[in-house]
């Protein structure tokens, strides 16, 4: 209290209290800032959007801590900052490291410059919990965990190679943010992370068939500036029932393929260069049959003439059937009308028993 100069007495009071509880937390550790496993480096995405790391992370506190949530902070960090860790990260490339960067690193973007939700981050599992590091024995000095992160990528980010920064929300002090690499390629990209559609089953007592479709827009993201032209295929897997749903039947239920767009592969053009995207279309016919559900499968886009300077893209998808209106009335309706039928039927056996005792 006597060290601070600002506020009322109960101001400075209230500050100091804050600040003792503050230092009285527990605080987590990550691998040193300076070494190769001090950066999260999730490499090159593929056909889909997002890629996977671990992390190392020991928790120097007397108590189990939670893990909450992961965020990207880059543009939280000073520019003295930056500054610090590209250096580092030139004397790990320089030493052997991340030897996939292209340029030798000399080209990492800042995170920051991206549009909004370009890249985000998050934790596999949320929350994390973390034992404290055991101090004596064989598991001396061990982390208490090693964290799955996934980084995804939006439609809007465009190709290179970034630098990022991720910030961990925890029960426990974090110190300081982790650096992070992520390399994305010129691709094929979809406009939603999974494309979903709902329809409810027609008919009354009897199921009708019916359909829908998978709508989405399909765009390009190429490192050249010029725009180019490309004839693309969309082509929809099969969709399952959803694995809890089905657990107890031996032949899973499916949409097949063959009625998603009539299972031919649909070609559409895709300029890049531009901010627009092609819309997409694909029909799906639903039997009368099928179970109600979330029937699950993929979508792939990839080029119809092979091209490997631009990677395919792979989204999911889901159709949810919904029952029909008889098949969510006919548990209560159905017991219903039998009861009607045994009192009408009742009702007629009394009037005839009636009729002979008058007689």
């Amino acid at each position: 209290i006597s060290k601070s100069q600002k506020g009322t007495v109960a101001e400075r009071i209230y500050s100091a209290l804050k600040q003792t509880i503050a230092n009285l937390k527990g605080e987590l550790e990550f691998p040193a800032a300076d070494t190769a496993d001090g950066v999260i480096n999730f490499g090159r995405i593929s056909e889909r959007p997002q890629a996977k790391q671990k992390l190392k992370v020991w928790n120097r506190s007397c108590y189990v801590e939670k893990l909450l949530s992961v965020s990207d902070c880059s543009s939280k960090l000073k520019a003295e900052q930056v500054l610090k860790y590209r250096k580092i990260l030139e004397e790990l490339v320089s030493a052997g490291h991340f030897s996939e960067l292209p340029d030798a690193g000399n080209t990492l973007i800042l995170s920051s410059d991206l549009p909004k939700d370009a890249i985000s981050l998050k934790l596999t599992k949320e929350p994390v919990l973390l034992a404290p590091v055991e101090r004596e024995g064989a598991q001396s000095g061990q982390p208490s965990a090693e964290i799955g992160l996934l980084a995804n990528v939006g439609s809007s980010c465009p190709p290179g190679a970034y630098l990022g920064f991720a910030d961990f929300d925890s029960t426990a002090k974090v110190s300081a943010p982790v650096a992070y690499l992520l390399t994305v390629p010129s691709r094929l990209t979809v406009d939603q992370e999974s494309v979903k559609v709902q329809v409810r089953k027609p008919g009354f007592i009897f199921d009708k068939e019916t359909s829908s479709e998978l709508s989405f827009r399909v765009g390009a993201k190429v490192s050249s500036s010029n725009s180019s032209e490309f004839e693309v295929l969309v082509q929809a897997s099969a969709a399952v029932l959803d694995k809890g749903q089905s657990a107890k039947d031996k032949a899973v239920p499916q949409i097949a393929a063959g009625l998603i767009n009539k299972g031919e592969s649909l070609t559409v053009k895709v300029t890049s260069g531009v901010d627009s995207a092609s819309p997409v279309k694909l029909s799906v016919e639903i039997p009368a049959d099928t179970l109600a559900g979330k029937y699950e499968g993929s979508i792939t886009v990839q080029c119809k003439e092979r091209n490997d300077l631009v990677s395919s893209a792979r989204v999911p998808f889901v159709i949810e059937v919904l029952p029909s209106p008889w098949d969510e009335m006919s548990p209560i309706a159905i017991p219903v009308i039998l009861l009607l039928l045994v009192v009408l039927l009742l009702g007629a056996y009394m009037a005839v028993i009636g009729s002979g005792d008058r007689i």
